[in-house]
C-alpha cells in the first residue's frame, strides 16, 4: 500500500515496515502497518530518528508489550504506537498519526 502524498516524505519508518493501511480522520492521517523488530529496538529507533530528524519528542509510554510517544517538528504533530503481536515474534503492530500543528502545539498535545 503506498503512503498517501500528505505523510511527510522524510518521517523514518525502520527498514522493512509494510504499511497495510492509511486513512484520513479529520485532520489527521493515520498510517497502520507491521515493523519486523523486537519491542525495544523499534522502540529505540523511533527515539533516535525522529530526533535527529528533527522532531522534538514527549514523555514516552510504555507498558508491556508496547511503546507510544508523541512528537512535533517540522510543521506536525503526531504520535507513534508499537504492540507486540501474540505468537508472532520479531514482528510489531505500527501505528503513526500526523496531522499540522497549530502554532502553540507541543509534543505532549495529543493530535486529533
Amino acid at each position: 500500500m503506498s503512503i498517501p502524498a500528505e505523510f511527510p516524505k522524510d518521517f523514518p519508518l525502520p527498514p522493512g515496515t509494510v504499511i497495510t493501511a492509511t486513512r484520513e480522520v479529520g485532520p489527521a492521517i493515520v498510517l497502520e502497518g507491521f515493523v519486523p523488530m523486537e519491542l525495544p529496538k523499534a522502540t529505540r529507533f523511533f527515539l533516535q530518528k525522529l530526533t535527529a530528524a528533527g522532531f522534538r519528542l514527549g514523555r514516552g509510554e510504555a507498558e508491556r508489550g508496547e511503546a507510544e510517544d508523541r512528537f512535533i517538528g517540522k510543521g506536525i504533530i503526531g504520535s507513534f504506537r508499537l504492540r507486540s503481536i501474540e505468537h508472532c515474534v520479531g514482528v510489531l503492530q505500527l501505528v503513526i498519526t500526523v496531522q499540522s500543528a497549530p502554532a502553540t502545539a507541543s509534543p505532549s498535545a495529543q493530535p486529533h
